[in-house]
């Protein structure tokens, strides 16, 4: 297979709604779902592998001091799991840039441990706090927001940038698949939430930018909208790809209804690279090979340089919705472009994560005076 045919692999697939809920729930059984899991196993693989040697043959781009915008008042950055691997980095880059990082954890005090650390280090500049975010709960991402919303400050930046790879299969506290709900679903939902202080933070020349740190696995992706979290027939790799891929199509989608009501916010994608983090957490071969898999992959260091790009850099796309790896824009899974297919993944979004008029771009416009009620 080639690497032009392989990102156009993923696809959207249709099967019966499987009416009793208990059955096939978790890693499927059978000879057959074996081969499919194995094979998923071979895509994760051979993506990663290709992504990796080419980074390892690219000279590693960065943000430069000539490609940020002039900063004439101190701004606001709002990152998930950025208390560690490569959001600790971007929490670094953004104090650096002289901004208020409010960081999202599951453990506050882990996030106030890193800012001591960085302050220990010497980074003087900016401000930050840590506030208390649990991606597995859909009600710990409405807190998150409305603490942030309560401080009635604009939100220059939301960097979604936590997430988990082949995890085990697991349910979250709302009864979804791990990986669909912390990569997307949750993100899905906080970017929406923040849409009034993102809409407050961006202008009509510099508008407020989402970051969405996706994966080349996008590509390997595919949907099936009847098994949206692929919680039936579980494949933690397939898992993974997918839900990656769901956030290269929300970019898309999004990007389009907020320049359809004329907000200043865009939003992008992007792949940080193949970091060493402890992301690999469940991959034990990593941890095997490691001095030899150090040569390939990257730091956490530089996975950051290339949120930092996105999200400040003047030289990425103005109109939004696109993809980029190692500072550079990229093609991205056909999928994403698809109008049937961003409509029916958004409709499912919403309806999980029980949002109501009021808390859709569909309700905003930068003309109004935008308030959010959360229903609780």
């Amino acid at each position: 297979m080639t690497f032009s045919s392989l990102k156009n692999y993923g696809t959207m697939e249709s099967t019966a709604v499987n009416n009793d809920s208990s059955n096939n729930i978790g890693p499927g059984k059978g000879f057959l779902n074996l081969l499919k899991r194995i094979w998923y196993h071979l895509l994760v693989l051979f993506i990663g592998g290709k992504w990796s040697l080419i980074e390892t043959f690219t000279r590693h781009r960065k943000l430069q001091d000539d490609e940020t915008h002039q900063r004439v008042r101190a701004e606001t950055a709002v990152i998930t799991g950025g208390a560690r691997g490569i959001g600790a980095e971007v929490v670094r880059q953004c104090l650096q840039l002289n901004m208020h990082v409010i960081i999202g954890c599951r453990k506050p005090s882990a996030g106030e441990t890193l800012i001591q650390k960085l302050r220990d280090e010497g980074v003087s500049s900016g401000t930050a706090e840590a506030l208390p975010l649990d991606l597995n709960s859909l009600n710990s991402v409405r807190d998150f927001a409305q603490c942030i919303l309560n401080k009635n400050v604009p939100v220059h930046y939301l960097l979604n940038n936590a997430g988990v790879m082949f995890h085990p299969f697991q349910l979250t506290t709302d009864g979804i698949e791990a990986q669909f709900q912390t990569n997307y679903l949750s993100h899905f939902l906080l970017t929406n939430l923040l849409l009034p202080a993102l809409n407050q933070g961006g202008q009509s020349d510099k508008p407020s930018r989402v970051i969405n740190v996706s994966s080349a696995a996008q590509y390997g992706g595919q949907l099936d909208f009847n098994n949206i979290d692929m919680k039936h027939e579980h494949s933690p790799h397939m898992a993974y790809m997918s839900s990656k891929l769901m956030q290269v199509i929300s970019t898309v989608d999004l990007n389009r209804r907020f320049q359809e009501k004329k907000m200043n916010v865009r939003i992008y994608a992007l792949h940080p690279g193949v970091v060493r983090t402890d992301l690999y957490e469940h991959v034990c071969w990593v941890n095997f090979f490691g001095r030899l898999l150090n040569v390939m992959f990257k730091t956490p260091e530089q996975g950051a340089d290339g949120i930092m790009f996105v999200a400040v850099s003047q030289n990425v796309s103005a109109d939004g919705g696109t993809f980029y790896a190692n500072c550079t824009q990229q093609a991205v899974n056909p999928l994403a472009f698809n109008r049937d297919v961003q409509d029916r993944l958004y409709n499912i979004s919403t309806d999980l994560c029980q949002l109501n008029s009021s808390e859709t771009t569909a309700s905003k416009s930068c003309s109004e005076n935008i308030t959010l009620e959360l229903n609780k």
